[in-house]
């Protein structure tokens, strides 16, 4: 599919929620508007826009998708799945119009807490609970992995301190997943960190089909970079964990070999395992590597994911990164993306 040259066409589809099946197709009668996706945000998808005419009501869950047609095929690209709050309401040119905020749908979870204290008992399937908190706002997950991950010690989440992503996002955080998020089709995905693949499926770069931009930029934040992460959980009975992830390589000139020991110190809660902080440790010397260099492009519509790989040639920038963040253009279709190396 050639994404660059193709007609475009915005779909909106009403869904039931929950479930997640298609109830209604609504015409898009937007001017333009906005979607943005950010790997740092609690809610990592966030869309707005104009709406005119009826079909959506504040609190309905949406499907945002593109279709393009490129003139040999045709093909359908699901964005986001959001849910929609209505901010302005007025009339313009004889329509009734509202000004749509939308987020992806781990803002259901954000949005709600148990009313009284949540325990969850040392032992129990750290995984489950999470399946658990969420499935009571009615999420699923994507997928649930085969792992076994005991919560080490009893704790208790209090409504006044923890929303029930806050209390998803603390299990999985001892259990050593990324934070809970919902893919474009509205499912929670479970992530962990990992190293940039040395190979991307999409590749930016210049030539005589080329989808990027001249304009783009390459950040470097070398001064602050740590060598020598140590990561240390107090455990019952005074005990402690102790893990070290030490980045000695003679070619990274930010290694100890170069410049010296530079330490992070990370004091966790209730990792489960030596394994588990182990590779926490591992992911967090991952992220101080990841600042070596970051990258900034605008191009056409690419089909990328957060945390997907991208392969950037243009300048000075030159190899495989890892999506941090996107905006996208409803109008246009053309994409701000940064990506991140991490090795």
């Amino acid at each position: 599919m050639d994404y660059a040259s193709a007609r475009k066409r915005v779909v909106l589809r009403r869904l039931s929620f929950p479930g997640l099946f298609p109830v209604a197709d609504i015409p898009w009668t937007a001017d333009g508007g906005t979607l943005s996706l950010s790997a740092s945000a609690s809610v990592k998808a966030q869309a707005s826009w104009t709406h005119k005419g009826g079909g959506i009501s504040s609190g309905d869950v949406v499907r945002l998708s593109c279709e393009f047609d490129d003139g040999r095929e045709r093909e359908e690209v699901p964005l986001a799945t959001l849910k929609c709050y209505y901010g302005e309401t007025g009339e313009r040119g004889g329509l009734s119009s509202c000004d749509v905020e939308a987020y992806g749908l781990a803002k259901i979870a954000a949005d709600a807490r148990y009313w009284q204290p949540y325990s969850v008992r040392a032992g129990t399937e750290a995984l489950d609970a999470v399946a658990d908190v969420l499935g009571s706002v009615g999420l699923t997950l994507a997928y649930r992995p085969d792992e076994s991950h005991p919560v080490r010690t009893s704790k208790t989440y209090f409504p006044e301190d923890f929303s029930k992503l806050d209390i998803a996002n603390d299990l999985l955080s001892g259990a050593g997943y990324l934070s809970a998020d919902t893919d474009e089709l509205g499912r929670v995905v479970l992530r962990r960190s990992a190293p940039t693949p040395s190979w991307a499926p999409v590749e930016l770069a210049p030539g005589p089909r080329s989808t990027i931009e001249d304009e783009s930029a390459v950040e470097r934040d070398w001064a602050g970079i740590c060598n020598v992460v140590i990561g240390v959980v107090d455990g019952p009975d005074e005990t402690v964990m102790r893990a070290v992830a030490v980045n000695d390589s003679p070619a990274d000139p930010t290694s100890t070999v170069a410049r010296g020991e530079v330490c992070r110190v990370e004091r966790l809660n209730d990792i489960e395992s030596q394994d588990v902080l182990q590779a926490k440790v591992a992911a967090l010397l991952s992220e101080e590597r990841s600042r070596l260099e970051a990258v900034r492009v605008r191009c056409a519509f690419a089909p990328l994911r957060l945390f997907g790989p991208v392969a950037v040639r243009k300048g000075s920038a030159d190899g495989v990164y890892t999506v941090q963040s996107m905006e996208i253009d409803l109008r246009t279709m053309a994409m701000d993306v940064r990506a991140r190396r991490y090795l």
